[in-house]
């Protein structure tokens, strides 16, 4: 990681530190196995505390949507191995961390959801059963949707500082809405004009879309390995009303 940061403000909650660390704000350990080594994986400051929190939420998420991909989707290679991996006790460094794969293994089995039909209500934009297989029966994950959340909100902060140098201070709300592909076309307008987009290897793709007179205000379409669609904005206090009456129906 190279020298730590200098003294300055935490992204995520804007304190002071004198001592701060480098937060990856594209999870490291969700880069797909196809990522160019000499990909420089975008990070930021961070205080212990924020970078230690968003750690277990990264990894929370990694290994529940981990375990609905498929191990042939190229730009998620590598990842259901990932989810996999870390329940298998066999895997394990020592006792402890066998203790801990084991109860995980136990944990995420008492909390499979078994269906003889697919729910017409819950099932998670682009997670649902894939076209090309065909399924005896199904199995739900369950997914915390204030962590999908948090997810957003820690992207957008990172991003919004490293491609405009700027910090989201409270004047500013962040919503992040989770909405299957191609079916938000009023939200796809938005993005013909005053966007930025970022390949960051086969697993990530950000568009952003400016407001021309805030540089903080934007609209954002993170895709992650061609699956998860995280539609948000970035838009100031007095809108708020506006903007809730603007929500997408079907977003978490």
């Amino acid at each position: 990681m190279g020298k730590p940061p200098k003294p300055g403000p935490c992204i995520h909650c804007l304190k002071h530190f004198d001592e701060l660390t480098w937060d990856h704000v594209l999870p490291k350990s969700w880069y797909p196995d196809t990522t160019p080594e000499n990909l420089e994986k975008w990070k930021i400051p961070s205080c212990k505390e924020c970078n230690k929190r968003y750690g277990e939420l990264e990894e929370y998420l990694l290994f529940r949507l981990g375990l609905c991909i498929g191990p042939e989707e190229a730009k998620a290679a590598g990842i259901s191995e990932k989810a996999l991996r870390s329940i298998k006790p066999e895997y394990a460094k020592n006792d402890r961390d066998k203790r801990i794969r084991q109860g995980k293994r136990e944990k995420i089995v008492k909390e499979l959801i078994h269906f003889k039909e697919l729910p017409k209500e819950g099932v998670f934009p682009d997670f649902g059963p894939q076209p090309h297989l065909v399924y005896g029966r199904y199995l739900g994950v369950l997914v915390s949707s204030e962590k999908l959340e948090a997810l957003g909100e820690k992207l957008v902060r990172g991003i919004t500082y490293l491609t405009e140098n700027q910090l989201i201070s409270e004047e500013h709300r962040i919503q992040a809405n989770f909405i299957e592909d191609g079916k938000a076309p009023q939200v796809q307008q938005l993005f013909e004009t005053h966007t930025k987009v970022y390949h960051r290897g086969p697993g990530f793709v950000v568009a952003r879309a400016s407001a021309a007179d805030d540089p903080i205000s934007a609209i954002f379409k993170i895709q992650i390995w061609g699956r998860l669609n995280i539609y948000a904005g970035v838009y100031r206090k007095e809108y708020e009303k506006m903007i809730e009456e603007l929500k997408p129906q079907n977003s978490t």
